[in-house]
């Protein structure tokens, strides 16, 4: 059975009616299979270590060593390379988005193979940097974090001390292209398919949030997704929200710049205000585009 749809510039194609259950693997394999690689990496990383952990403790004593103390031992493992893990698992993870990506970009979508837009860049990397700032204060004035969301320093603080290089290679490249190409580039294309914009972007937003595994990053991660999600469907270039998460994550080094010459000491309001009223204008300028979902697989 087919249905009407309206695809492109007063364009109709006909698309084949699928089941419900075949909409919702084609939006979630994708990110089971970005999961899936993670959890082997870590895993594998893990039970090395723990391996090499017995072995030296026996070597050591002459003693099997405690289970509690190799629990601990594995777990301070885990978080200390957490930025090396996640980096080895974008390695592998970025060519297999990168061919879906590109299958699916191939199908006819002439909306989707618009060139970069300077435009929609500075519309992405102005947004991005006054919502880092406006997120960093927030959090400073309110200390929501310390309050509310203690575990965050945590993951916060395994992810920025490790050596510099890898926030280099993972939290300035990898990371964000392998995200954008994951969550706007495949997941919120194809909720798009099924739906309008706006709910394929707070449904993205939503995932891309639950994908950062503590209930602070799931907030914030949520309200970055969705001006990422306006951003591409209004430029239709997959580098438009690529460059806009690189800047949003760029914003750590801003931010260290700006303490060392204003020290944050309980917030500042000349900083939050500004801040807010720069994201709040460019995601009014990114939420101008087609309503029109995207072409379906042929």
């Amino acid at each position: 059975m087919y249905i009407k749809h309206y695809f492109f510039k007063g364009i109709t194609i006909y698309m084949k009616k699928e089941p419900v259950i075949k909409k919702i693997w084609l939006v979630i394999y994708t990110p089971l299979i970005y999961l899936g690689i993670n959890f082997a990496v870590a895993l594998c990383a893990m039970i090395a270590y723990t391996i090499f952990y017995m072995i030296g403790e026996m070597t050591a004593s002459g003693d099997v060593p405690d289970i509690s103390a190799a629990l601990a031992a594995v777990q301070d493992f885990a978080l200390v390379n957490a930025m090396a893990l996640s980096l080895a698992a974008a390695v592998i993870t970025l060519p297999i988005l990168i061919v879906i990506f590109k299958s699916q970009n191939n199908k006819v979508d002439p909306r989707f193979k618009q060139k970069i837009n300077a435009k929609g860049v500075m519309i992405g990397v102005l947004g991005s940097i006054g919502l880092h700032f406006a997120l960093a204060e927030f959090m400073e004035l309110t200390r929501i974090v310390e309050k509310y969301f203690p575990g965050y320093e945590a993951v916060s603080e395994a992810y920025t001390s490790g050596p510099f290089i890898f926030f280099v290679l993972y939290g300035l490249i990898l990371a964000p292209v392998q995200e954008e190409l994951l969550m706007r580039g495949i997941v919120m294309r194809r909720m798009w398919r099924y739906t309008n914009i706006w709910a394929a972007a707070v449904l993205s937003g939503a995932l891309f949030g639950l994908l950062h595994g503590n209930l602070f990053q799931i907030l914030y991660a949520f309200a970055l997704s969705f001006f990422f999600a306006l951003l591409y469907a209004k430029f239709k270039n997959i580098w438009v929200p690529v460059i806009a998460h690189i800047t949003f994550n760029t914003g750590n080094i801003f931010q260290a710049v700006l303490n060392e010459f204003l020290p944050p000491a309980g917030g500042r309001l000349y900083v939050l205000i500004p801040a807010v009223m720069i994201a709040a204008v460019c995601i009014v300028l990114a939420a101008t585009h087609e309503h029109a979902a995207p072409a379906p697989p042929a």
